[in-house]
């Protein structure tokens, strides 16, 4: 497979092994809760190796970059929302702590993200049908996959914040 650089997105090198399943993984960097983080970006072609990186793929990794680029208050609101319902009731079961944050910038001190995930599991040829999650790590949570993570849309739309396994 030959590596893959994507105009606006960044340079992807297609790997295969067991957590992969056959993607295209490169880094992108993204501006949430008043910094900038290096993430890193995994176009999940199925082993389809080339033929998986369609232009709805393209596509919806360039709609959702958008998405957090311009609506990012709106993308920190429904995370602090997820945060203080979500936490705050593992924390009344004193299955971790929770903080009152005032600003949603302040959510920087317990979530950090890690990896933008696109996946055209359906290859209805339709951007909208392509899956796209942003998955963060969290300091409340224990395991390696469960975290917080915000599913949308090929066309950029948030569609809900969600446990950061449901985005995979």
């Amino acid at each position: 497979m030959t590596d893959k650089n994507l105009e606006g997105i960044g340079l992807f090198r297609y790997e295969h092994g067991l957590r992969n399943s056959g993607s295209y993984m490169g880094n992108t960097n993204i501006d949430i809760f008043a910094h900038t983080y290096e993430i890193s970006i995994r176009f999940n072609v199925s082993n389809r190796g080339e033929a998986g990186m369609t232009e709805q793929v393209i596509a919806a990794a360039r709609n959702v970059l958008y998405t957090l680029k311009h609506n990012r208050e709106e993308l920190q609101q429904a995370l602090k929302e997820y945060y203080d319902s979500e936490v705050f009731e593992l924390a009344e079961d004193e299955r971790c702590d929770y903080f009152e944050f005032n600003s949603s910038d302040e959510l920087c001190e317990v979530m950090t993200p890690k990896e933008l995930y696109i996946a055209d599991l359906e290859q209805s040829g339709q951007v909208k049908d392509v899956k796209v999650g942003l998955f963060f790590e969290c300091t409340w949570d224990e395991y390696e996959y469960s975290g917080v993570g915000i599913r949308f849309d090929g066309e950029g739309t948030m569609l809900e914040v969600t446990t950061g396994d449901m985005i995979y």
